[in-house]
């Protein structure tokens, strides 16, 4: 029987503390900022209670080291991205509604400073993802297509979302609370799940075969489903009503990008298309097994 090492250089068992620790404090920092952002533009301290959520989340799981068994780390690494996902769905459409409603050009804290400081998540998960891949070339090179696809949907989120600026937009148009303005809120805070879907959960999925058994029956069967799963939200909560919002706006008010729009309908033929072969081969992998 083979022996278990616990090493932390030994690749398999999960890479070293200080970077899982590192991961960690990050996550843990920027949900921090984003809370006491909140507090400082809407004025109430009562979004401190926001704090429980990284704290659970994230700082109760960072004192473990990542050199216990791989199949506790594969699971509680991904708690982190959990938190900051929360974090950021929970502060995003009082942010945004703030800063552009609300907030002056002010020097310090203007509309510029808070909607510049959702953007900064998308670096969150960036580091997120190359701490899971240990900084190795292969694997970031082998996961090329998802941190593309990261990036993409994330600039896709923050570009919808400023069609409610007051200079580049229609926030002098569209009244808060609007129907169209409540959409685009919306559906700009549900796209976030996909963010961690992508990255986190995925690696979950790989890493559970090794995991927890060198064969393991039906992992074929599972990771189709999970692909499935993440086609099905990309499509509901991303690209069809991202598509949807870009050509009511386009039609009412004659502002449109078409570059996004060009993604949209391009993402939404590739996740068919990936829903269709992904189908079909856990199909295949019931019948084999």
């Amino acid at each position: 029987m083979r022996e278990k090492n616990f090493s932390c250089f030994n690749g398999t068992i999960g890479g070293c503390a200080w970077l899982d620790f590192l991961t960690s404090c990050i996550c843990m920092a920027y949900s921090m900022f984003l809370i006491w952002l909140l507090v400082y533009v809407k004025g109430e301290p009562k979004y401190y209670y926001l704090s429980l959520i990284p704290f659970f989340l994230i700082a109760l799981w960072s004192f473990f080291p990542c050199c216990y068994d791989k199949r506790v780390a594969v699971y509680f690494q991904q708690l982190r991205m959990v938190g900051v996902v929360a974090v950021l769905m929970s502060t995003f459409t009082m942010l945004s509604r703030t800063a552009f409603y609300h907030l002056d050009h002010k020097p310090t804290i203007g509309s510029e400073f808070v909607i510049m400081s959702l953007k900064c998540s998308i670096f969150v998960f960036i580091w997120a993802m190359l701490a899971y891949k240990r900084f190795r070339p292969l694997a970031i090179k082998a996961n090329r297509h998802t941190i593309i696809q990261v990036i993409l949907d994330n600039c896709d989120i923050f570009n919808l979302i400023e069609t409610l600026s007051q200079d580049r937009g229609l926030g002098k148009c569209i009244s808060e609370n609007s129907s169209l303005e409540n959409a685009i809120q919306v559906f700009g805070t549900l796209a976030f799940v996909i963010l961690w879907l992508e990255p986190s959960l995925g690696k979950a999925v790989n890493e559970s075969k090794k995991a927890f058994k060198p064969t393991m029956e039906g992992f074929g069967s599972n990771r189709s489903i999970y692909n499935i799963i993440v086609q099905w939200v990309s499509l509901l909560f991303n690209n069809i009503p991202f598509l949807v919002i870009r050509i009511i706006v386009w039609v009412n008010y004659d502002i449109y990008n078409i570059c996004f729009v060009a993604k949209n309908v391009i993402f939404i033929i590739f996740c068919v298309v990936e829903m269709r072969f992904s189908a079909l081969a856990g199909h295949g992998s019931v019948i084999v097994r």
